[in-house]
């Protein structure tokens, strides 16, 4: 039986280092933490045929730019994001 190796890729530097939060803002808990499965499953069914990854993308831009408020459940914020955005969308 022949042996198989397994390899494992990793992202090269240029993109953990983009992807990677801003240490000052790590420092100084100003990033959102990541949103978990079942949001992003709720937040598809809220906004069918919508790109649910550039919703994320344009709620955590909003969050930053309206003065990075905490949120008590960031989850039920973004659920409640993409409602908002498919009713514009859609109206």
């Amino acid at each position: 039986m022949k042996k198989r190796l397994i390899r494992f890729f990793y992202p090269r530097e240029e993109f953990q280092k983009a992807y990677k939060p801003n240490e000052q803002e790590e420092a100084e808990g100003e990033t959102l933490p990541a949103l978990a499965f079942w949001a992003i499953e709720k937040g598809k069914a809220a906004a069918p045929d919508m790109d649910i990854y550039a919703l994320e993308a344009d709620w955590r831009a909003l969050w930053k730019k309206t003065g990075k408020k905490p949120f008590e459940n960031h989850n039920a914020a973004f659920i409640g994001y993409c409602k908002s955005a498919y009713k514009k969308a859609n109206s």
